[in-house]
Formats: C-alpha cells, sequence, structure tokens
C-alpha cells in the first residue's frame, strides 16, 4: 500500500515540475527497429493508470476517473512521456465522443514512447472519434512522428468528415516511429477520407503491426485508402483484419514499403466500381509507383507475402485484379518501367523464363521475393497477380501500355519468410 501511494505522489510531484514550466497525397519522400513486444520483464515498474476524457473532469490531473485529463492537455501528455522514464503507462480513453480530435486539437505523438517501457493507449466500445461535415478539410486524428514502443487499442472512427488520413505513423526529422501495434480499433463509414483511413510513411518507419482491425466504407474517390503505406516504410504487417468497400486501393505498398505481411484478413467488395479504364481499377492490394518527375524516383516495392486470406467480390462479374503492381509515368535510373510494344508482347503472353527476366531486368521485381498462398479467391477472378506500367504525366509512351498476369511466375511456397516471423 505504501509502494501504491509513494508512485501516485511521485507522479504528481513529476506533474507539478511540468506543469511550471513530396504533397498532400502522401508526404513528400536513431534507434533499430524492433519487434513489437508481447512479453512483459517481470521485474519492471508496476504499470501507472492514467485517465483522459472528452473534457476534463474534477481537478483534470488524469489520476483517477473522476480527475480524468482532457485528452489534449500538453502538460498531461508531457508528464506521460516523463513517467515512461520509469515504468510502463497506460492510458485509459473514457467513454465518449472525442470530436474536438477534428474540429480542434487533433492529436500530435511527436518524439513519445520510451524503447525498455510501453506505452497503452487503451479505448473501449464506446471510445469513438466521430467526424461531423464542418466544409472544412483536417490533416489527421491521431500522428504518431518519432514515436515508439506503443500500443493503441479498441478506438472507433467514423463519420464523414473530409480528412486526409485519420491515423498516421511516420518519421520526425531523423527519429525513427518503430515498433507499434495498432489492435481491435475500426474505421467504418468515413466517405471523406481523402489519402488513408491509415498509413505508414517513410524509410525509418517500421514494425507497425495492424491486427484485429476493422476497415468499412472507406472513402468516396480512388485516391482513398484504408492503409497507405509509402516512401520505403518497411515491415508493416496486416494480421486478422477485416477491409470491406473501399473507393480505391484497398491497402497499398508505395515505393519500397517493403516486408509488407498481409495474413489472415477478409477483403470483402461490395459495391460496383465506378466505370474506369482496366489501369485504374483498384485493387484489393497495390504496390504502386507513381513517377511524376524524369527520371522517375520511385522504385517498386519488393519483399511481401499475401497470405491465408478470403477475397470476396460481390459487386462484378470477374475480378480483374486482386494484387497488383503498378506504375505510372515516368522510368527511374537503371529502370525500364515504360516498355516497348515487343517487351509488351512478352510480359503479356511470354513463357515464363523471359516474363521472369523481364521482371527482374527492367522493373527490379524479384517473383521469389513476393510470396503468396493459401489465399482464397473469387470464382469469377480471372488475374490474381498483374503487372501493369502506363506513361503518364508527360513521359513519352514506347509502345505499350497495359498489363500482364505474373501469378505463374509468384513464390506459392507454405513456408513463411524468415522476416515474417
Amino acid at each position: 500500500m505504501f509502494y501504491c501511494h509513494f508512485k501516485f505522489i511521485y507522479f504528481l510531484f513529476l506533474f507539478s515540475l511540468v506543469s511550471c514550466g513530396k504533397e498532400a497525397v502522401v508526404p513528400a519522400k536513431s534507434e533499430p527497429p524492433v519487434s513489437v513486444r508481447e512479453d512483459i520483464d517481470e521485474e519492471q515498474e508496476e504499470t501507472i493508470i492514467l485517465y483522459v476524457a472528452p473534457d476534463g473532469i474534477g481537478k483534470s490531473d488524469g489520476s483517477s476517473e473522476h480527475d480524468a485529463a482532457y485528452f489534449a492537455d500538453k502538460t498531461f501528455w508531457t508528464q506521460v512521456q516523463n513517467s515512461l522514464a520509469q515504468s510502463e503507462v497506460e492510458v485509459k480513453f473514457l467513454v465518449g465522443n472525442y470530436v474536438r480530435a477534428y474540429t480542434h486539437d487533433p492529436f500530435v505523438f511527436k518524439q513519445m514512447g520510451n524503447k525498455d517501457n510501453r506505452l497503452i493507449l487503451r479505448g473501449s466500445e464506446g471510445v469513438e472519434f466521430r467526424l461531423p461535415q464542418t466544409g472544412g478539410v483536417a490533416n489527421y486524428i491521431m500522428d504518431f512522428q518519432g514515436s515508439q514502443n506503443i500500443t493503441i487499442d479498441n478506438m472507433h472512427f467514423s463519420g464523414d468528415g473530409a480528412i486526409q488520413y485519420v491515423m498516421r505513423f511516420t518519421r520526425s526529422g531523423t527519429v525513427p516511429t518503430t515498433n507499434i501495434l495498432v489492435e481491435n480499433c475500426s474505421w467504418i463509414g468515413m466517405s471523406g477520407v481523402q489519402y488513408g483511413a491509415s498509413g505508414c510513411h517513410y524509410e525509418t518507419t517500421s514494425h507497425i503491426t495492424y491486427k484485429n482491425c476493422t476497415f468499412k466504407q472507406i472513402g468516396s474517390t480512388t485516391s482513398a485508402h484504408m492503409i497507405y503505406n509509402a516512401y520505403g516504410a518497411t515491415h508493416i504487417h496486416i494480421i486478422n483484419s477485416h477491409f470491406e468497400d473501399c473507393a480505391g486501393d484497398y491497402i497499398r505498398y508505395r515505393d519500397q514499403s517493403d516486408y509488407g505481411l498481409v495474413k489472415g484478413s477478409t477483403f470483402i467488395r461490395n459495391k460496383k466500381i465506378a466505370n474506369l479504364d482496366f489501369i485504374w481499377l483498384p485493387a484489393f492490394i497495390a504496390l504502386p509507383v507513381f513517377n511524376d518527375i524524369d527520371p522517375g524516383d520511385e522504385f517498386f516495392t519488393n519483399n511481401i507475402a499475401v497470405v491465408d486470406n478470403k477475397f470476396v467480390d460481390n459487386a462484378v462479374s470477374k475480378t480483374d485484379k486482386v494484387v497488383s503492381f503498378h506504375h505510372s509515368g515516368f522510368s527511374p535510373d537503371g529502370r525500364k518501367y515504360l516498355l516497348t510494344a515487343a517487351e509488351g508482347a512478352v510480359l503479356k503472353e511470354g513463357p515464363d523464363f523471359d516474363k521472369r527476366e523481364l521482371l527482374i531486368n527492367n522493373f527490379g521485381i524479384d517473383p521469389s521475393k513476393v510470396r503468396i498462398h493459401g489465399n482464397t479467391y473469387p470464382p469469377n477472378t480471372t488475374n490474381v497477380v498483374i503487372l501493369q506500367t502506363v506513361a503518364n504525366y508527360g513521359a513519352v509512351d514506347l509502345g505499350f501500355r497495359g498489363f500482364g498476369n505474373i501469378a505463374s511466375l509468384i513464390n506459392t511456397s507454405s513456408v513463411p519468410f524468415s522476416w515474417e516471423k
């Protein structure tokens, strides 16, 4: 009992010290990454429990449910960071609508977390972030910049308010964002999402895991995605989650976002896709590059695993693409992403040996590093994996605009890559 009283006094003491004292679509283009930690050191200090609410309650110091802090109180979050030097900290979000995170005070977790002591942001079924239509466009609800060793649990987002990203993970200067677990969260009925319900960006962003999450009815144009990873973010793992009805590609791994795992998840399309050119039809999982300068500066993601998922398409007579490697624009130095008519014929109809050579030499894609296994597809699926390329942004067409089915080249082994574990 004395220990608990001492710990609480210590927390209040620290709190008093602190109190005194490339584009909009995706952002333009330390400590080593570690895997999400599931065990807790038995000798670790007891977890500090703190509370926040949509509005401050009582003393608003976060010490109890009756004295919950205002969720966006910067002094409170500074104290949380200080406390992590001593112990794991769990911040419990009380039931309510945290609408002010959209209208007034978005969360910015800048260089939050501690490599030894985990920060847990704990919600519940009643912890909601409902986005009203205000006429404006918000950048984000939660933005994690240069943060580490954090769990985000049981947060629920909805509403048609316009927003670029709902929950984003990115670097802060040279400080990486790493070792993040997002679990039991939902994004439902969000037609105002412009780019991503969530997303991970830049080279030093790594080891972000989404687990048991739900995404439904996201976006109203093909620029909207459920999870948008780009510009070298790595080890983004998506496990046992549900994806249903997205206006654009459901999941993207853009521009060298390697070591991505999509496992044990369900993908459903109920709504008819807009009448678009095949090249621009959304895929369930896309690995795109958009090279709008000459020479191009984006390179294909290569290391990827799509395993044990279920794909359902109730909207069209045939499913033309499940996984899509997509290039638009100029070729980067050392690559030939734009094809001649003869090269295009190889991509579409050539023997596997020639196709493989084309993928490796022109696109830098090694199909042995792409593992697709154990998935179930709609009975009307025509192409499980494709590669498509098109001149755009003023690039000169060399004679081929289209796609080829590359499923026969892909690694279908049941044995996981070492990086999947």
